[in-house]
């Protein structure tokens, strides 16, 4: 007996789109730049405006969505975080 077994391994979001060629894309793109002062953070900042338009639970099981939000909200597939400081 002989054979030949070939493995294609291939990655997918939730929504089912590959993800070759070009690898994830970021819903929110944020950047960093040599003009960025040292003490800000831009993606800690766009991640909490992106969060502070979320439906929150007030206690385990009870969803409170914000009155700015009218339809029910789709999260993107990936969220990241690339850096982060304290906020307290």
């Amino acid at each position: 007996d002989a054979g030949v077994r070939i493995t294609i391994s291939r990655w997918f979001t939730p929504q089912h789109n590959s993800v070759a060629p070009d690898g994830v894309q970021p819903d929110i793109a944020v950047s960093r730049t040599d003009a960025t002062p040292p003490d800000e953070d831009p993606f800690l900042d766009a991640a909490i405006e992106f969060l502070a338009d979320q439906p929150v639970a007030d206690e385990v099981g009870a969803l409170r969505v914000p009155s700015s939000v009218a339809a029910p909200l789709k999260l993107p597939a990936t969220v990241g975080i690339v850096a982060a400081r304290s906020i307290c």
